[in-house]
């Protein structure tokens, strides 16, 4: 026998043996997961027949509707198998004598359900089983003082919401209730025969879902809308709450677009990367040498140009003079490995051959593709004479900054109830504070929101505008922060519900301003005043009113054709 025949044999009894152990432990698992669903299925029925021998008029939960001793919640255990045994006894009004306050006998509390759910773990898994049976009175239904809850939970778009989680609780009753079920495919869950009460409070919840619920009168909410609920006799009390998934709200925070400048005013070679056979002399570039003996040719290139945060490239302007037979030509060069090119004609028409004179208009080379550029000069001349440099620029639009660690304030439009003045008290109210990078991402109620900078702060624009988050969808918001004035303007002009852009702002006799993407226009630094604001645009019939600021002061302008 060689080796080989006997690494062969080992690898085929170490299969067999490998085999015959998965196949054993899985016939362990099996019969485990079937020893335990049996013990789940005996605790059911335990659980049952010990209610079914029970009293009708005792048939109840501890906090339950009706109300008994039986616990809602209790944990037994079987052949070293735990389980959780929940209980849930609920009158039922049986539509054959009619239902709600179109029942014949004006008893709704016709019978019991009685369901009865065992729920263990196997192999880290929660697994459940349940049964339900009824339970009806030996004589007549009757009930002292019943009355009927009807909660009914519906989604945005009125849809029901089955399968959320309904809390009923009421402290003020003896035995107090504290119930919590639920609902149905309809988004309903019933109670029959609730005992009279003005103290019902209801807390609606499923995962990944809003919540929604009653509200107790405070010092701050007054009048809560949807305040605690009452039953009353013969009567079906019904509420109705809105929950829907959970959306996403990003904010960033940034400093707004600024216009910057890289300029030479060549007082030194300081902004100068290289340079070949020119000098500086008088506050100008200029061919090397002297008169008679100057260097035909020059060239010099800026050092690299790479803004942060850049939004777009604008223009070059330079100042040059050249006499007849000299020439001084400008070009943009992009790095290229450990060299420099010149930027393509494709993308900037004449670069290859220079330009004569300025400005270049540099709005449509692309920022992603160059986000970094150098400027550079030809000389041409003759020896007794210097083409001259005095000065050049690169403009461009530096792109919003972040700014870390910024506190906004998000107020949501729904409302809970009102002040004593009147004011709505908003359902969401939250102070969140932007990270490192000046981001915010965090799953919020759907809802249109209204934010608000910190006392430092101005808002020069919210994009997109209005924050509005829907349900299971995400919202990217941008707000733009400028150093707070102490009485500003904020305009949002708009036109059938859409912000319009390059709108033409005028207040007073200032200057007037255009506004943004987002249909919006800051004017800072007025007067605690009445102004008159014109708003006009091209299509569009001009809009003229008047506004008092004081303060952050906010104005929409709607624009008709």
């Amino acid at each position: 026998m060689t080796l080989i025949d006997v690494v062969v044999g080992s690898g085929i009894i170490l299969l067999v043996f490998v085999s015959l152990f998965s196949a054993f432990t899985l016939a362990v698992e099996l019969a485990s997961t079937t020893k335990a669903r049996a013990g789940a299925v005996s605790v059911v029925a335990d659980s049952l027949e010990r209610l079914r021998a029970m009293p009708y008029d005792e048939l109840g939960t501890l906090g339950g509707i009706p109300a008994g001793m039986v616990p809602q919640v209790a944990t037994t255990s079987l052949n070293g198998v735990f389980y959780t045994v929940r209980t849930l006894i609920q009158y039922v009004d049986d539509p054959a004598d009619g239902t709600g306050t179109g029942d014949t006998n004006g008893v709704s509390a016709d019978y019991k359900r009685v369901k009865v759910e065992v729920t263990w773990l196997a192999r880290g898994r929660t697994e459940s089983t349940s049964a339900v049976t009824l339970a009806a009175p030996r004589g007549v239904e009757t009930l002292a003082g019943g009355g009927t809850l009807r909660i009914v939970v519906f989604d945005a778009l009125a849809r029901p919401v089955p399968g959320a989680r309904v809390s009923i609780t009421n402290a003020s009753l003896m035995p107090p209730v504290a119930v919590n079920v639920t609902a149905d495919d309809s988004g309903t869950v019933l109670f029959p025969g609730s005992p009279q009460s003005t103290g019902y409070a209801i807390s609606v919840t499923k995962d990944g879902y809003s919540s929604a619920g009653t509200y107790d009168v405070s010092t701050g909410n007054p009048s809560p809308n949807p305040g605690r609920l009452s039953v009353v006799p013969t009567q079906t009390t019904t509420a109705s709450f809105a929950i829907d998934r959970l959306g996403t709200l990003a904010l960033r925070t940034v400093s707004p677009e600024e216009v910057q400048t890289f300029e030479d005013s060549f007082t030194s070679l300081s902004f100068l990367a290289a340079t070949s056979s020119v000098s500086i002399s008088d506050g100008a570039l200029r061919l090397a040498g002297t008169a008679g003996q100057y260097a035909l040719v020059g060239e010099a290139r800026s050092i690299l140009i790479a803004p942060t945060a850049l939004a777009r490239w604008s223009r070059v302007e330079f100042s040059a003079s050249a006499l007849p037979g000299e020439s001084l030509r400008v070009r943009l060069l992009v790095p290229n490995g450990e060299g420099f090119l010149p930027l393509p004609d494709s993308v900037l028409p004449g670069n290859g051959a220079g330009f004569t004179t300025g400005p270049i208009d540099m709005s449509g080379v692309s920022t992603s593709t160059y986000p970094r550029l150098a400027l550079s000069a030809v000389l041409t001349g003759e020896a007794v004479s210097t083409p001259a440099l005095t000065d050049w620029r690169l403009i461009y639009v530096a792109g919003r900054a972040p700014l870390p660690n910024t506190l906004v304030s998000l107020v949501g439009a729904k409302s809970i109830g009102a002040t004593l003045l009147g004011t709505p008290v908003p359902k969401t109210l939250r102070s969140v504070t932007t990270d490192a990078a000046g981001a915010f991402t965090d799953t919020v109620e759907w809802d249109a929101y209204t934010v608000t900078p910190p006392e430092a702060f101005d808002l020069f624009e919210v994009c997109p505008f209005p924050v509005v988050v829907q349900p299971g969808e995400r919202t990217d918001t941008t707000l733009t922060l400028v150093p707070r004035s102490p009485h500003s303007l904020r305009v949002l002009v708009t036109h059938a519900g859409l912000p319009v852009r390059d709108a033409t702002v005028s207040i007073g006799a200032l200057p007037p301003v255009m506004t943004g993407d987002c249909g919006q226009a800051y004017i800072p630094q007025l007067s605690a005043d009445r102004y008159t604001l014109t708003v006009s645009k091209v299509g569009y019939t001009p809009a003229t009113q008047t506004v008092s600021v004081s303060g952050r002061t906010e104005t929409t302008v709607l624009l008709t054709n």
